[in-house]
C-alpha cells in the first residue's frame, strides 16, 4: 500500500522528530519519492514468504544438493522429507530400470547413484536433527541399536523449536506481510 506523506511528516522525520520503525516494510511516498531500501525489502519478504509455493518439490530436492556437504545449520521437515521421498522415488525407479534391462553389475546404477547421494542425504539429516535442537550424531543411533530407528523417526517428524538455537534460527520463522505493515500513526 502506498500512502502520500504530507511534507511537514517528512521534515518530521528527516529531522529525527518523527521515526519510522526500520523494522517495518511499508512503502511510503515523500513528494512523489518512494524510498527504494524499504520497497526492496517489501519485495524480498514476498519473495520467501512464496518460497514453498514457487520452489515446488524439485526444488527443496535440488536445494539440498547444492547444499551437498553443508552440516551446519537447520533444515525443515519439508525439505528433509521432500529430498527423501525423491530421493527414494528416483532410487526405486534405478532399481526397477535395472531389473528390467538385466544389469547386475556389482556397479550398478542405483548403487552409484546411492553412494552420489549419501553425504547429502546425511547433511540434510544433520540439519534436521539440528533443528529439533540435537546434535546430528544422534544418526548412528540406527547402527548401534535395533530399535534405534524409532526414536530417530520421532525427532525428524517433530516440529521446528521455536526461535534461535544453538544451530542457527528458525528456518520457519519468516514474518508475514501483514504483521510487518503497520500505519505511521501508530
Amino acid at each position: 500500500m502506498i500512502q502520500q506523506e504530507s511534507p511537514n511528516r517528512y521534515q518530521q522525520v528527516k529531522s529525527g522528530e518523527m521515526s519510522i520503525p526500520r523494522a517495518k516494510f511499508e512503502t511510503r511516498v515523500f513528494d512523489g519519492f518512494i524510498k527504494q531500501d524499504e520497497l526492496e525489502n517489501q519485495n524480498d519478504l514476498a519473495s520467501r514468504q512464496d518460497q514453498d509455493t514457487k520452489m515446488g518439490d524439485m526444488g527443496w530436492y535440488l536445494q539440498v544438493l547444492k547444499k551437498y556437504a553443508v552440516f551446519k545449520g537447520r533444515a525443515r521437515r519439508k525439505e528433509y522429507w521432500v529430498f527423501m521421498l525423491i530421493n527414494t522415488t528416483v532410487m526405486a525407479i534405478l532399481m526397477i530400470i535395472e531389473a528390467v534391462t538385466g544389469i547386475q553389475d556389482i556397479y550398478s546404477i542405483s548403487d552409484l547413484y546411492g553412494l552420489a547421494v549419501a553425504i547429502p542425504v546425511s547433511a540434510v539429516a544433520t540439519r534436521r536433527l539440528h533443528d529439533t535442537g540435537r546434535s546430528g550424531w544422534w544418526q548412528f543411533l540406527i547402527l548401534v541399536l535395533v530399535i534405534g530407528w524409532i526414536p530417530l523417526l520421532i525427532w525428524l517428524l517433530k516440529d521446528s523449536d521455536d526461535g534461535n538455537n544453538k544451530y542457527g534460527p528458525n528456518p520457519k520463522e519468516i514474518p508475514t506481510l501483514a504483521d510487518t505493515n503497520t500505519d505511521i500513526n501508530a
